[in-house]
């Protein structure tokens, strides 16, 4: 299975996770968001790469991160 970000959107916090970096966050020098899908209890993980290992993640249930995203993309988010 490829994954269909390459590996340069992709970074080690220290956690033993994957965080994925947002497309749209390009590199534009730290102001990024990343996600992993592999949280505890199966929960969808958020957080802002400025604060590096040390900042706070948002834990979400991956229906409500799929709501989300859907409410982004749909233009009702914005």
């Amino acid at each position: 299975m490829t994954h269909p970000h390459p590996p340069r959107y992709m970074l080690d916090f220290g956690d033993g996770l994957a965080w994925h970096k947002a497309t749209p966050s390009g590199d534009n020098g730290g102001d990024c968001l990343y996600m992993t899908p592999a949280g505890p209890a199966g929960q969808v993980g958020v957080r802002d790469g400025k604060a590096g290992s040390a900042g706070a993640v948002l834990w979400t249930a991956p229906g409500d991160w799929a709501a989300f995203l859907d409410g982004v993309r749909s233009g009702r988010i914005g």
